[in-house]
């Protein structure tokens, strides 16, 4: 009877031992995409950083380039007014 249990214990102890072999290689495996993706997502932010920096840059160009429009405007209507 001792002997039987012994070997169920042994058998079980092997299994076990199995299955935390797997789950250790599953964690590895999570470790490393989780690296990959942490990695992705700072180059990510950095790209949405410069390309919030690069809207603004637009915008504020933009509006100086509406402001030098109405300029010119303005002085063509005085040109015609002019003539």
């Amino acid at each position: 009877m001792a002997e039987t249990r012994s070997q169920e214990y042994g058998e079980q102890n092997t299994q076990l031992v199995e299955q935390m072999a797997t789950l250790v290689c599953q964690k590895t495996d999570i470790d490393k995409e989780s690296a990959l993706l942490s990695q992705t997502l700072e180059t990510t932010r950095a790209d949405l950083i410069a390309a919030h920096q690069k809207i603004t840059f637009l915008a504020n160009e933009n509006k100086i380039i509406r402001q030098e429009n109405a300029v010119i405007q303005g002085q063509f209507k005085q040109l015609q007014s002019a003539l």
